[in-house]
């Protein structure tokens, strides 16, 4: 989001393509200038439609940089390309140190064919060393490789103190109490069990309490609050 309102406010035309309706972002660039526009992917294996009506939007749009973030959104950037030339290409590859076999076979199958598609993208951004490291080890061409550290909004995410009252007294957290945070969602990568592990080693000290901030879905998450 940081990204798209800040180069409207440079002078670019931006328009933000999203799988499905609803999400945070409608909300969030109202008002910006950014055109968000929803592909209406109706469900996980509405595959055939929904290409078929991002062909039809970058049709439209007829942009010069289709920039895309993760698995899924890449794979289908690239599928793009023979029909949209004119476009450069560039994938955003956020992830780093994946155990696949965490994960269900389609997250198997989109590392195999991001994989089989990289070359296809102009430029490949990653956000650490480590993803860096990592695309080099599975296979992702290198020459295309651009590290750019994730950015922050420091006017939005700052200390507050208000906030912190606040919410410590909706948790029932006392003012003696340190409270530890762990922000991710619920996915195998963000190894939520290593911190509940730390979490249970540390219960009987009356001084700390622990929380866990993000959604999730599934099997995996059910076995997280068992």
């Amino acid at each position: 989001m940081v990204l798209a309102t800040r180069l409207q406010r440079l002078g670019f035309e931006v328009s933000v393509a999203t799988f499905y309706p609803g999400g945070a972002l409608e909300s969030a660039l109202a008002g910006t200038g950014v055109r968000l526009i929803s592909t209406q992917k109706a469900g996980r294996w509405d595959v055939l439609g929904f290409a078929r009506r991002l062909h039809r939007i970058v049709d439209e749009l007829k942009p010069a940089v289709i920039q895309s973030f993760l698995g899924p959104p890449n794979i289908f950037s690239a599928l793009l390309q023979p029909f949209h030339r004119g476009s450069r290409i560039v994938w955003g590859v956020r992830a780093s140190d994946m155990d696949l076999s965490l994960y269900d076979y389609s997250w198997r199958l989109t590392a195999f064919l991001e994989r089989r598609l990289s070359r296809i993208p102009d430029r490949i951004m990653v956000n650490s060393k480590a993803g860096l490291d990592y695309g080099a080890a599975v296979g992702l061409p290198v020459e295309k490789i651009v590290v750019i550290s994730n950015g922050f909004d420091t006017e939005v995410f700052a200390p507050n103190p208000d906030a912190r009252v606040q919410l410590r007294a909706e948790w029932g957290v006392s003012g003696d109490q340190r409270l530890i945070g762990m922000a991710a969602r619920l996915d195998p990568i963000k190894d939520h069990e290593g911190f509940l592990r730390t979490a249970a080693l540390l219960k009987d000290d009356s001084t700390l309490r622990f929380v866990c901030v993000g959604g999730g879905q599934g099997e995996y998450v059910e076995a997280l609050k068992q």
